[in-house]
């Protein structure tokens, strides 16, 4: 054989090796059913369409508040212009002014300034003054589906009465009251909990009947802390009550890989996940088809699991991702949707439509969510439903 062939056979080598390295990171995981077996079950985690006792969520800081205090123009928490600020306050201020009557509402504030410009924002839209909780706990951001806790139904074993919430141990980079916020507001409340070692990131939908739903993004996460699909699979089972979890393939062009950017449950025996048909978004349109196809596989008590397609807003851009109408508020019989300025209101309407076959007697609300999206996130990313909210003799002043 002449230098050249054996050069040439050496790199041919060479490059089927790297391949062989590479493409599990290349083409990564297209989804997979976990059985959960041989656990004991401590709480089911609720599915959101079930009766919920308060609805959470934060309001941070004006931030044109605090620029002009430290007279700054470029502070690091001002990174957001305060026009996309005031605008996700007008999305809180309208959660509130659909729910306070229909579901006891908490809100969770920075400081005295940020509870008095929430109370005046309420005011302004008609939410009477005493029909609002609030509490001060420290936190960074208003995504608090990401770090808040996660209230979950007793097992028959725990002979308790008392609310029961489970803790992820998320560790977000530069974030450290996000981290801590879940823990401090069961110390607050004396709630008792499972803290578990496992990132989640609010990235996980329940059945309330042992299906349990989420992304290869949990799966990977949580394999570089050492945890096996298995092992994960397990956990879940153990503090959520799973006998299933689906991994989904993670969209490609979404912003963070959330199931709930695509896929809600609407009962125990029904998903809904999305469908595009924009000439932008024909990668995840694939994969959600895929993820679709998997879900079909699935099998509750009731039979077959139900698998019913979304219309998802186009992008408007190849750069510019088009939003969701999965990221929903369930509300005790009244759901309520985002809806965005820029997208065709007949894609509108179906999607409403499928939403009322899904959830025949229940009351669809839309709410503006386009200032909102833009930074990756709607209705149920700000919003965190409580199933067992704990009665106020448990709350404990904190120093």
């Amino acid at each position: 054989m002449s230098t050249p062939t054996r050069w040439t056979c050496a790199l041919s080598a060479c490059a089927i090796g790297v391949i062989y390295l590479v493409w599990p990171w290349v083409l990564p995981p297209r989804g997979s059913i976990v059985a959960v077996n041989d656990v004991s079950v401590r709480g089911v985690l609720p599915g959101e369409f079930e009766s919920h006792e308060r609805l959470i969520l934060c309001w941070d800081e004006d931030v044109s508040r605090l620029a002009t205090q430290r007279g700054v123009k470029n502070h690091q928490r001002t990174a957001m212009s305060i026009a996309v600020k005031a605008a996700q306050h007008a999305v809180l201020t309208e959660v509130v002014k659909s729910t306070w009557d229909k579901l006891p509402v908490t809100v969770l504030v920075q400081h005295d300034a940020s509870r008095k410009q929430a109370e005046e924002a309420f005011a302004d839209v008609g939410v009477p003054a005493d029909s609002v909780e609030f509490e001060e706990v420290p936190f960074d951001t208003v995504w608090v589906r990401n770090f808040g806790p996660l209230g979950v139904r007793r097992s028959a074993n725990e002979q308790s009465s008392k609310p029961l919430w489970v803790l992820a141990d998320n560790q977000f980079r530069h974030r450290d009251q996000d981290n801590q916020f879940a823990r401090i507001l069961a110390d607050l409340f004396q709630v008792p909990v499972l803290e578990i070692p496992l990132f989640l990131s609010g990235n996980v939908l329940s059945n309330g009947d042992g299906l349990l739903v989420t992304t290869e993004h949990v799966a990977e996460m949580n394999r570089r802390r050492g945890y096996s699909r298995i092992e994960l699979s397990r956990i879940l089972g153990e503090c959520f009550g799973a006998s299933q979890v689906v991994f989904l393939e993670d969209p490609r062009q979404e912003p963070n890989a959330h199931v709930d950017m695509f896929c809600v449950f609407t009962s125990a025996d029904t998903i809904l996940i999305g469908e595009h048909t924009g000439q932008y978004d024909q990668v995840d349109a694939a994969i959600y088809d895929r993820n679709a196809e998997l879900l079909e596989q699935v099998r509750t008590p009731n039979g077959p699991l139900k698998v019913v397609r979304i219309p998802m807003p186009a992008r408007r851009h190849h750069d510019i991702w088009g939003g969701t109408y999965t990221n929903v508020v369930f509300l005790n019989k009244v759901l309520l949707v985002p809806t965005y300025r820029e997208i065709e209101a007949d894609l509108q309407e179906k999607a409403f439509d499928v939403f009322r076959q899904a959830l025949p007697g229940w009351q669809i609300v839309g709410i503006d969510c386009s200032p909102m999206i833009i930074n990756g996130g709607a209705l149920h990313c700000v919003t965190m439903p409580i199933l067992q909210w704990p009665a106020a003799t448990s709350r404990v002043v904190l120093p």
